[in-house]
C-alpha cells in the first residue's frame, strides 16, 4: 500500500486485535471471526503502529474499535437464549455509539484496531 500511495497520502489498516484479553477464548470456542480464516500475526497497537514505523510512516495513529461490542461476544451462554441474546448485543451497541471508552480501553479492548500513517 506504501508503494502506490502518493506523497502526503494516507494509509490505513484495520486488523483483528489478536492480543484482546478474550482472543484465547475466542479461540478455544470456534469464534468464526477469530477461528476462520488464514494465520495472521497477533497484532496488538504497538506492534501495529511499529510496523507502520517500519514501513516509514510518518505520524502514525493507532486506536481501537468498538471496545464494548467483546461483551457480546462473551461469554456465549446466553446466545441460546434469544430475547437475551439481543438484549446483550444492543445495550454493547448502544455503548459503541454514544458512550465513548478512553482510548487506552479502546486499544485494549476494542475487537479490532485500526493504524493510519502518512507517506512522506
Amino acid at each position: 500500500m506504501v508503494r502506490v500511495t502518493k506523497k502526503g497520502g494516507l494509509v490505513a489498516a484495520i486488523v483483528q486485535n489478536r492480543k484482546h484479553p478474550f482472543a484465547p477464548y475466542w479461540l478455544s470456542h470456534q469464534y468464526p471471526g477469530f477461528s476462520e480464516g488464514p494465520p495472521m500475526h497477533p497484532f496488538d497497537q504497538k506492534n501495529l503502529k511499529a510496523e507502520f514505523q517500519a514501513a516509514e510512516l510518518a505520524d502514525v495513529k493507532t486506536d481501537g474499535i468498538y471496545p464494548w461490542h467483546s461483551l457480546t461476544l462473551w461469554p456465549r451462554w446466553y446466545q441460546k437464549v434469544p430475547i437475551l441474546h439481543t438484549i446483550v448485543y444492543l445495550v454493547g451497541r448502544f455503548l459503541d455509539l454514544y458512550i465513548p471508552s478512553p482510548k487506552c480501553l479502546r486499544r485494549r479492548f476494542g475487537i479490532q484496531l485500526l493504524a493510519v500513517g502518512k507517506k512522506l
